[in-house]
């Protein structure tokens, strides 16, 4: 009610008493020592240090000045759907929409550099999985195309190709370069008659066998 002594926060609880009445004082309360901080899981770590190279490897840092994939925006990762089809299929897609894919190829020491784009994002994704998958028959030697003279060298030199690629928002940009002089006139020949050719004039081109470079030596 409100009568004498309302409003004071006093505890209200009954002490505990002993025999004779006489109030019990309470013992204070024991402090209890902080738990010791466990090690962390080493696993965790360097399961964060994975995901730290992904992030870092999906970072579109080394594009061209002036491509369009210049951007802050994230870039996807490669489509693994896509990297488990058959290459044959990836690149018949692309061939199927040439139309929507800019290219630009830049002469460089020893090869070229390449930047391959879509404003599609699905067209976008078949470019980072072509180039994924080009790079891992190169490194397996598993040759495609081995009626086209052209690809029958580039795959007989294939030990002698450095590829790096760059993925970005929309496409990749390619580092394809040799040592071996003989081979760069392979790795331009591909890239400015063969690629990019194809990303011309599509199906009609890709019929066609490719001419080996001026200059080569077999």
């Amino acid at each position: 009610g409100f009568g004498p002594g309302a409003g004071r926060m006093e505890d209200e609880s009954p002490r505990p008493r002993d025999g004779r009445g006489r109030g019990l004082v309470t013992p204070p309360t024991e402090e209890v020592a902080p738990a010791p901080v466990r090690p962390a899981d080493p696993s965790n770590i360097e399961q964060r240090m994975r995901e730290r190279r992904q992030q870092e490897l999906n970072r579109p840092d080394q594009i061209p000045p002036g491509s369009a994939t210049h951007t802050d925006d994230p870039v996807p990762p490669v489509n693994a759907q896509l990297l488990a089809r058959d290459p044959r299929e990836v690149f018949h897609y692309l061939l199927d929409h040439h139309t929507r894919i800019d290219r630009q190829v830049r002469d460089v020491e020893g090869g070229v550099v390449t930047v391959t784009t879509s404003d599609d994002p699905l067209v976008a994704a078949h470019i980072r999985a072509h180039v994924e998958q080009m790079r891992d028959r190169l490194e397996r030697g598993q040759p495609l195309r081995m009626w086209d003279p052209l690809f029958q060298e580039v795959f007989r030199h294939a030990h002698a190709i450095d590829m790096t690629i760059e993925h970005h928002r929309d496409g990749a940009t390619v580092h394809e370069t040799s040592a071996d002089p003989n081979v760069a006139l392979l790795i331009r020949q591909h890239a400015h008659a063969g690629v990019s050719e194809f990303v011309r004039r599509g199906y009609g081109r890709a019929r066609q066998p490719s001419a080996l470079p001026e200059g080569y030596l077999r």
